[in-house]
């Protein structure tokens, strides 16, 4: 299935029918592009909460290993972890600006 954009939506509408759909259709284009935003929106604030919690939770179980140094292997599992949602959530919130 090929995705086609909606500028060329546009130009292929108005090359078959002659119409301009901004025009002749601007309620249905504004849905499209608050659609598209309130997608945008929710997977930043997804991936922002994702990103906080993992961080608070980390600074929690460093905090604790410096009080309780019998456990200090927990640093080794979840500095990786940190930086791997780090990671996840910055790739998804540039995915969204991209597409």
């Amino acid at each position: 299935m090929n995705k086609y954009t909606l500028a060329q939506i546009i130009k292929a509408w108005d090359a078959t029918y002659g119409e301009n759909m901004r025009e002749e259709y601007p309620g249905f284009i504004q849905r499209l592009f608050e659609e598209k935003i309130e997608r945008k929106i929710m997977l930043k604030v997804i991936a922002v909460f994702s990103v906080t919690i993992t961080m608070s939770l980390s600074i929690y179980l460093f905090s604790y290993d410096i009080f309780n140094v019998s456990h200090v292997a927990w640093i080794h599992y979840i500095i990786p972890f940190s930086v791997g949602v780090v990671f996840a959530a910055s790739s998804i919130m540039m995915y969204v600006e991209n597409s």
